[in-house]
Formats: structure tokens, sequence, C-alpha cells
């Protein structure tokens, strides 16, 4: 686990925060979980199979898992005169400190003699003297120093004794032993047996006061190392603590530099154990090894590219890449031939520490992503990567302007990856907000000064921004370039990258405030701003008008860490179908004219000419550090992958695509089918329908494979009943139109021409056949055929065989004046008995309406006599 805390720099007892930002980084790791050791990754050191992680020797060996027990490793039985080792299959480094935590048990026997943990260069088979000396715990030599050199040589053990040796101070007791390249020894505070010159074999040693039998315990043991500052290595010297803990009680320290006793290593780490007379079930249960490590140099210059794995373990996976492009050069006076590259990895905490990186500018609300190997690392809860990297040659030490860069007239970038295993519970990226890797690097006067004349706000000193010689001193942020790289991206779990044309320092932040757009089509907005939308705006042009309105970045609510927003720079829109497969206009960047005020920005563009269809318009802006208005989403992974198709191991993934709109085109109006009445006319003959009779309308609207219908009306909905009123004598002409919109404003009509006819009198005769002598009742109903009262005179005359012998003849029956209102209706009914005398014939009764003296209407109804 390592510590933050302060260093002395040279030979001044000075406390200061900027060695945090020193070269510090995670190295070679692995882990061992609960049930993790297994008959692949357990082997003999005798026959090393492929999948080997741990080497064993002597009565070692993996132990499967029972019913209701883990697999596990056993050091060695519950039997007497055991001796046991086993060791990790790799060198690990260890010299810029570690952190191994391991889980352990004791028990089922009768308390001897305990295990250690060991660093060793001598090799996978190495063990201590088994000849049956429990107390040499398998890293020693015999209880009676007969055999001095049999313990491990080149060796540090940390041992977790359970047995009271005549040397011990009791029995349940933490100690460290070494005798440097000379083989080890149990015996605490006497000369090394294998060389007497050494003479204390201990380290250190305490009592511990929890058992170490029984119940088992995490033990924790740390290396923290906090290197000497630059350009001072030749009169400081590292600071190096080194303690043991129990289930997280410190049981001891000490300051002690262990390449003193094995070299700068790597070395081979493991575990040893031994019983005599008395014994135990010695047995590891869980096991992970951390080293913290400066990177080894690589070669590198242009059309290279250098990884640094800091940890390559799956789910805690820390990667930083460089690629450089082949016209990178080193500058002058560097040593192409000779020049080097190194990457450090400052562990800082984003509550404690990053605020300071990022104070008083566009980035300064910003988190840095938390990643769990740099977690495991440090020891901490909330620990981020901002790697530093520096470059050497045969004559030149280890600094930032020493790298290659790219010349400014160039095409080409340098490629930085920063790639990381996230967490399982991933950190929302908040709306209106982005992620970025951010560069620092000095100012070159190329970019934009977020303070300008304005007074610097407190506390503005950027940690980040040293000089390129890395020395210690600071510079405000206005003094220091932050801008984020382009081509950020999130994905599964996830990967950050964007380009550079110079090397600095990097660290990836998310909740980092971004432009946001406004973008209209022919004046209709068509987005939220800073929400991905999913319905469709519908214009009636061919050649759409585009306006963006971009806003620069919204100040967080205070605190924000002195929250300045950047001028907009620039915008970029594409257009393509919904797919994106097919485009019909290719990204194309609007600028803006002003970088030095953070102020609203429009800009218009015209599309070309555009089919009917629909569209999808994708844009974002950038501002002038080149932070970038994307959307980035956690979303589910489904069945463990992502919608790449990536695989995630925290079952959720980052989305990241540009935000976008579907614009329609629909030039087209509408059309309208009427049923009834039926039109338009002339197409349609006109329809006439009885006075007051009931008719239903019937008609609908379609907008084809346009925007859809939004309006399809007429005077009353389909369905319902058409208006049959007369309103002008016995034939009144009427129309029908029905509108109709779509989304896109197109409008078309449609017309109907239909008539209602309107008798003023209506009657019958019933029956209509009759005997002579008989009676037939007939029934008149009288009606207003105009929208205002009417006068009328009905006339009721009878024709048929009336005259002489039978002849046709007509009979005036009455005449008679009456007064109809408007819209009203009078009926009546009267009897009429036939003449036994009558002729046999048809009979017609006719009426006539006259309205001031003209006939205006009449009807008739036939009876006939047998």
């Amino acid at each position: 686990m390592i510590r933050y805390g302060f260093r002395r720099l040279c030979l001044i007892a000075t406390l200061s925060i900027p060695w945090l930002i020193g070269s510090w980084a995670q190295g070679q790791s692995f882990s061992i979980g609960s049930n993790g050791f297994t008959s692949t990754n357990v082997c003999s050191s005798a026959n090393v199979t492929q999948g080997c992680q741990v080497a064993t020797n002597g009565n070692a060996a993996e132990v499967p898992a029972g019913e209701n027990t883990p697999s596990l490793l056993r050091i060695t039985p519950a039997l007497v005169n055991q001796t046991g080792s086993a060791w990790y299959i790799s060198k690990q480094s260890f010299a810029s400190g570690f952190d191994t935590k391991f889980q352990f048990q004791l028990n089922g026997g009768g308390g001897a003699d305990g295990i250690a943990f060991v660093m060793q260069a001598a090799g996978l088979s190495a063990i201590g003297y088994t000849g049956g000396s429990g107390g040499a715990l398998g890293y020693g030599d015999d209880d009676l120093d007969q055999f001095p050199t049999s313990g491990i040589a080149g060796s540090v053990a940390f041992e977790f004794d359970t047995f009271m040796n005549t040397w011990d101070p009791d029995a349940n007791h933490v100690a460290i032993q070494s005798c440097g390249q000379y083989a080890n020894t149990s015996h605490h505070h006497v000369p090394c047996p294998s060389q007497p010159n050494i003479a204390n074999s201990t380290i250190g040693i305490a009592t511990s006061k929890i058992p170490l039998t029984g119940a088992s315990h995490m033990a924790e043991i740390n290396y923290l190392v906090v290197p000497a500052p630059a350009g001072c290595e030749e009169i400081c010297v590292n600071t190096t603590t080194l303690t043991v803990s129990i289930d997280g009680n410190q049981v001891l320290s000490a300051n002690v530099d262990l390449t003193g006793f094995l070299g700068l290593g790597p070395v081979y780490v493991g575990f040893t154990g031994g019983t005599g007379d008395l014994n135990n079930n010695q047995d590891i249960l869980s096991w992970s090894y951390v080293a913290s490590q400066q990177s080894t140099p690589q070669p590198t210059g242009g059309g290279t590219t250098n990884t640094f794995i800091f940890n390559g373990n799956t789910g805690d996976r820390v990667e930083h890449i460089l690629a450089f492009p082949v016209d990178a050069q080193p500058p002058e006076g560097i040593d192409p031939a000779t020049l080097t590259i190194q990457s450090a990895n400052n562990l800082i905490s984003d509550s404690m520490l990053w605020p300071e990186y990022d104070v008083g500018g566009p980035f300064s609300p910003s988190h840095c992503f938390v990643k769990p190997g740099d977690v495991l690392l440090s020891g901490g809860t909330d620990t981020c990567s901002l790697y530093e990297d520096t470059c050497a040659d045969a004559t030149h030490g280890p600094a930032e302007s020493n790298c290659p860069v790219v010349p400014d007239a160039s095409a080409d970038s340098i490629h930085i990856t920063d790639l990381w295993d996230a967490p399982t519970g991933k950190v929302q990226i908040a709306p209106g907000t982005t992620a970025a890797l951010i560069h620092f690097y000095p100012t070159h006067g190329e970019t934009w000064d977020p303070f300008g004349s304005l007074p610097e706000p407190a506390g503005a000193v950027n940690p980040a921004c040293t000089d390129p010689t890395s020395s210690t001193s600071s510079a405000p942020p206005n003094n220091c370039d932050l801008s984020n790289l382009d081509n950020f991206s999130l994905t599964s779990d996830p990967t950050s990258s964007g380009n550079t044309k110079r090397k600095g320092k990097f660290i990836s932040a998310y909740n980092i405030p971004m432009l946001e757009t406004t973008v209209s089509a022919d004046g209709m907005q068509t987005n939220v701003p800073g929400v991905q939308g999913s319905t469709t705006t519908w214009v009636n042009t061919s050649t759409v008008n585009l306006n963006f309105l971009v806003n620069p970045a919204q100040a967080p609510p205070s605190p924000n860490n002195n929250f300045v927003a950047a001028p907009v720079k620039q915008l970029t829109y594409r257009l393509t179908d919904p797919t994106g497969t097919t485009v019909f206009i290719p990204d194309t960047t609007l600028l803006a004219s002003d970088l030095t005020h953070a102020a609203p920005v429009n800009f218009n563009a015209n599309t070309p000419m555009l089919a009917d269809g629909t569209y999808r318009l994708s844009w974002f802006s950038l501002d002038n550090v080149k932070i970038k208005e994307q959307n980035i989403q956690l979303v589910p992974a489904v069945g463990g992958l992502c919608p790449d198709s990536s695989a995630s191991l925290s079952g959720s993934c980052y989305t990241t695509n540009l935000f976008n709109s579907l614009i329609g085109v629909d030039t087209q109006a509408p059309s309208i089918m009427l049923v009834t009445p039926p039109g338009p006319q002339p197409r349609f003959r006109s329809a006439i329908y009885a006075a007051n009779s009931t008719v239903y309308a019937s008609y609908n609207c379609n907008d084809g494979n346009g925007s859809g219908n939004k309006t399809c009306a007429g005077p009353v909905p389909s369905g319902k009943k058409i208006d049959t009123r007369p309103t002008n004598g016995i034939s009144t002409t009427k129309t029908f139109t029905v509108t109709s919109t779509d989304f896109a404003g197109n409008m078309s009509a449609a017309t109907a021409t239909y008539y209602v006819s309107c008798h003023y009198v209506q009657f019958g005769v019933s029956p209509t056949t009759v005997e002579r002598g008989g009676t037939v009742k007939v029934t008149m109903s009288i009606m207003d055929c105009e929208s205002s009262n009417q006068k009328l005179t009905l006339q009721l005359q009878l024709s048929g065989p009336l005259g002489e012998n039978c002849s046709q003849a007509t009979l005036p029956l009455f005449s008679f004046p009456l007064t109809v209102p408007a819209g009203t209706s009078k009926s009546f009914s009267f009897p009429v008995t036939i003449p036994k005398c009558e002729c046999n014939g048809t009979f017609t009764l006719r009426t006539t309406t006259l309205v001031n003296q003209v006939q205006v209407d009449h009807t008739s109804a036939s009876l006939t006599v047998q």
C-alpha cells in the first residue's frame, strides 16, 4: 500500500507538496483470489507447465476445494518434519516499492513452526534446510547451525513464527531476517552463520498481539519508496519505509533499503514453512503483489510505439501508450541513436490533489478517472494516473524537453492512449459535461489565456505545470497549457485516446463542462442542448437552412474551483442518411472569428437540394482548449458485451457519440379522399340527399411516405352526420371541404358539392287500394324549405275517372293559406270516403304549393278504387 507523505528535499528539512508529481509508477503485479489456487496454476518447480503461476518445492502443494473449504496453497501439511516453499513463476520488481497481501491460516496440529514471506534471487527451486528442523521455517539453516549454507542465499524473509525456539522472544512473533547475498538464517540477533561478518541477521522483530494460529488472517507487507528529487540523486537518498500488518494492525516497521540486501532486482517472491515434532496445516488462501516502479527505459523516436504496462491484470489494467509518427524528431542536440523514453505514473487523489492540478480554467470542476489498478497500488480509495514521460540519450538525463516532437506544419501528431479497466460501479457522465484526456505542457504562446489581465484566482498554483526540465518549481495555469487531446473516446472499460504535437503530462478526467449547441432547421429547433433526441423535425423545402447556436460551457454552481469557460473555436457537422451509410454532406467545419471571448456564436449553413426523405444531422463544437461537445452515456452490457461487441468486465459500458438530430424533408402535400359526400367534382358526380335525412360523412387523408398527417378535418369528423337542412327551396346546393396538413407544414384541401332536395308538402294515402264506399286516410306533412318563415297557399285536387261515363276529370277539393316557421314542419291527416257510385280506376291526389301565388312545388299520391 503506497501511503502519501512528504519527502526531504536534498539536505534541507523542508516539507513540500510537489514531490507528488515525481516518478511514481505501478509495475509488475498479480493477484490470486480466494479459491484461486488450482492444479493448473500451481505446479512443481521441477515440471513447470503451461498456465502455472506458482512453483512448489518440498512438501508444498495445492489442495483442491472441499465441500466447505476453498482451494488453497498448503506450504506444509500437519505432519512432523515438513518443509515447503512456493514461488511466483515470474520475478517481481520491488526497488521502487511494493505492496503484497496474503490471507493465511495456521491450524490443524500442535502449533508449529510457522511460515515466511520470502524475497529471493536464488531461483524457483529455492528452499531452506530440509533435514527436519522446523525452526528454519523453510528458508533458514538448521537449528544447530551445522549446515550454515543450507538457508536461501540472497533473500529477505518476513517470518510469522508460532513456536518459541531458543533464539525466539516468544511463540507468536513477526521478524524480518536477511544475510544479504549469503545464506539466510531464522536465528535472531546473531551473526549470520553463513557470513559471520554480518553481525546481525535481524532487520526487525516484534511480538504479535494477534494470535497467529487458529483463525485465518490477512497479512500485508508494504515497502514505500520516496525517490530523491531530480538533480539531487548524488547527495540525496531515497526515503524507504517497510511495514508489516496483520488484519490491518501494524505489527512491525523498519526504515530499511531492501536493495542493500537484494540488489536492484527483480526477485522471486513466495512463501516457505516448516514443522518439527509439532506441526500445523500452514495454508495460503489468497495472495496479491503489486510493485511500484519507474518504467524501464525503451528506445524511442519517429515511427516508434512505446507501451508502458503499469498493471496487466484483468480488471486492474493500467496502460500508457505513445505512438510517434515518422516525422517526430528529438530537439537539437539530442542523439536519436541513443534516445530512450520512460514513463512515470504519478498517483494523485481525486478529492485531495486533483483540484490543484486543474484550478481556474475550463477543466476546473472536473474529476479524474479513478482506476482500480492505481487504488490497489496506492492503498487509497480515489487514486488517478497522471503520466509523465521523460526522455534521455547517452549524455542527457531524463527530461520532458528531450522527447521527440512533431513539427507544427506536419499533419501528423503523437498519438496518446490511456487504457484502463474501469471499476464495477462506473461513474456517470453528468448531463452538460464530457470527458477528456487532458494534456499539460509548458506554454508556447499559441493558446488562450483563461485569465488575461484578470487577477489569478487564489491557490492557482498548478503542480503539473513544471518547467521542461521537470524541476520542482510550479507555475500558475496561464504559464502552462491545458488542452483536451483530439479524438478522446470512452468505450467498454474504457479506452481514452488523443493526439498532440508535443510531449508533456496526461490525465483522463470527466464531468468537464462542455459547450452546448442549439440546432434549428428552417427556423425550427431540432434538439434540446446536451440531450440526445429521437424525434424528427420536418421541413417542406428541398434546400434547408441550418443554424447552430453554440453556447460556451456554463459554470457549475459554486464552489467550482474557479471555473472559467473557454471561447468557442469551431463547429463541425455532417449530413447522412439515418444509418450514417450514405453521406450527403461530409464533415464540414465552420470557424469562429473571435477566439478571445467566451460568448455565444451563431453558425449558418445551407444544404444542397435534398430529395424527400429523412436525414441525420450530426455535429460537435470545440472550444479553444479542444473540449469537445459529445454525448457520453453509461449503458448496461447485454450478455457481457457492449454495443461495440467488446467485452465488459464491469457489467456496464460507456458509449461515445456525436449529438445528432433527424431532419425530414417533405415537399408533398397530403392527399384527400372524399367518399361521402363524394368529391371533388367534376371527377365525381354530385350527390342529392333528401331534406333532413341522416347521412354520415366518410373521408380520409394520406401523406404517403412523408412526414405524416398532422391534421385531417372537415365540417364534421368522418363518421358524423353531414348537413342536410334545406335553406333554398326545393333544392339547396351545399359544399363539404376537407383540409389536411402534414408535419412539414404542407397543406391540401378537397371540396365536394352536394344537393339537398326539399318538398313543402309530402303526403300519403292509406290504404292505396279501396272499394267503392270505403274510406282512406290521407296524411300530409308540411315543412319549411327556406331559412326563414314561409307564407304558403296549399291546393288539393283529385283527378281520375270523375267525369260522365267515368271519363277523366279533375276536381278541386280545397285551397287554404298557412304560415310555416323557419326550420319547422306540420303534419295532419283526414279521412276521405269513396262514394259507392264512384267509378272504378286510378285516382290521383295532387297538392300544389304556392308562394305569392307562384307555384313552387307539387306532390301527388295515387289511389286505386275497385
